[in-house]
């Protein structure tokens, strides 16, 4: 008897205990889901980047124009709203030019409880983050990613502020496709930004009735690329292509040179006007071809940096040199988003509720940069990219080691330069 009454005591007791401790452990994963984030008279950015390894240049590229945008609003005393000025602190999360590495970032970032997120340089890695993003679901203004494949996925937090690799080789085949060509030859480096631009110079050469006698895709990280180039100068093109980075466009000029291999014309996207392409082949760059989406000669009119000119002058005064489009597109991310926040009197910290009011505001609202008007299209097709930009597309040649536009005609500066000279 005593035995069985001890036994009947003992379950209910040990339900009781159970119950008891379920109860706290899901009153503590509540408070630590839903407990107010500690009050910040500053608005804290993540910021995802490839700081370290093949891609680092380009995630400087990007971490110029963002920090040129928080130096500007800082200096003049932060962002005011409703009279009260809220600074900015950017807080950076390498990347290490790898999507997974990315993707651990964001995690961190997200973590360690930013209000939004300015993404990265390149597509690879904005692609490996999406899912985080969309997971936790926190603003991310990519200011410098163009693969066509961001808009596929059609992310409600991801804005892409530059137009996509479907529509910036346009105004270059165009452009090309009026001189006296016939063949090209088009190689890409092995990464979601260059092989999709490949790709889409591929399909418009096609359109345009210009052969492609040669298309080979190479692997990321080449540090040499004239077992292709050879096979190229064999044909003997009048264009030829490279898809992919500034340090990718470097190698295949400097083989290019070594091999002399002198086609009528050069094309390398985007790039030709940065300091790490002009910077580190000197006379070499001249006569490459490509395309920016910026001009400085423009006449928009910004909140943050007054003019095109104005920022000109500014950036060249910070930095000792001229700015390349995607340090203007990474610097109006800034500009957007501040607007955004002022308008809808969004004040630091950030739970979802603010998240999803800057999610809303950035679907709705048009922000004239120097860049351009900034807005983003809800087509399938252009998902969350700021599409306009394609209008504003100029094509550029390196002439005495300078970037010289050359169409549209509103925005020349120069001819081309055409056939391209013999290497000397």
């Amino acid at each position: 008897m005593i035995h069985s009454y001890k036994k009947a005591i003992t379950k209910p007791v040990i339900a009781i205990i159970a119950i008891i401790i379920i109860i706290a452990v899901v009153a503590a994963a509540a408070y630590i889901l839903f407990k107010p984030a500690p009050e910040r008279n500053y608005f804290k950015i993540g910021v995802i980047l490839e700081l370290t390894g093949e891609l680092s240049r380009g995630g400087y590229t990007c971490k110029r124009g963002y920090d040129l945008w928080a130096k500007v609003v800082n200096d003049k005393g932060g962002i005011v709203i409703d009279g009260k000025p809220y600074k900015v602190e950017l807080v950076y999360y390498d990347a290490k030019s790898d999507p997974a590495e990315g993707a651990k970032a964001a995690e961190k970032a997200i973590a360690d409880g930013v209000d939004f997120l300015f993404g990265p340089y390149s597509s690879a890695v904005c692609l490996g983050t999406i899912p985080v993003i969309d997971k936790h679901g926190i603003p991310y203004f990519c200011g410098s990613p163009e693969s066509h494949l961001i808009p596929e996925k059609k992310s409600p937090w991801t804005f892409q502020f530059l137009v996509t690799t479907k529509e910036t080789p346009i105004p270059l085949i165009e452009f090309i496709s009026k001189l006296p060509v016939k063949t090209v030859a088009i190689i890409g480096a092995d990464d979601a930004f260059s092989k999709s631009l490949a790709e889409s110079f591929k399909a418009e050469c096609e359109k345009k009735g210009l052969q492609v006698v040669f298309y080979e895709i190479y692997p990321v990280g080449s540090a040499d690329l004239s077992p292709l180039i050879t096979k190229i100068k064999a044909l003997n093109p009048d264009v030829f292509i490279n898809a992919g980075h500034p340090s990718n466009h470097v190698i295949a000029m400097r083989n290019s040179k070594e091999l002399s291999f002198n086609p009528k014309a050069m094309v390398f996207h985007w790039g030709v006007d940065t300091a790490d392409f002009i910077g580190q082949l000197g006379k070499d760059s001249n006569y490459a071809i490509g395309v920016t989406m910026w001009s400085p000669k423009a006449t928009w009119k910004d909140p943050v940096f007054n003019s095109p000119s104005d920022f000109l002058n500014l950036f060249k005064e910070v930095y000792g040199r001229e700015p390349d489009y995607s340090e203007v597109s990474t610097a109006v991310t800034g500009v957007f988003v501040q607007k955004l926040l002022e308008a809808k009197k969004l004040t630091p910290p950030f739970n979802n509720e603010k998240r999803e009011a800057l999610r809303k505001a950035a679907e709705e609202t048009i922000v004239e940069t120097v860049l351009g008007p900034i807005g983003f299209s809800k087509e399938e097709a252009h998902w969350h990219v700021n599409i306009e930009l394609a209008k504003l597309l100029v094509v550029i040649q390196v002439q005495n080691e300078k970037p010289v536009p050359l169409s549209p005609q509103a925005v020349k500066e120069g001819e081309l330069v055409f056939p391209k000279p013999p290497w000397k």
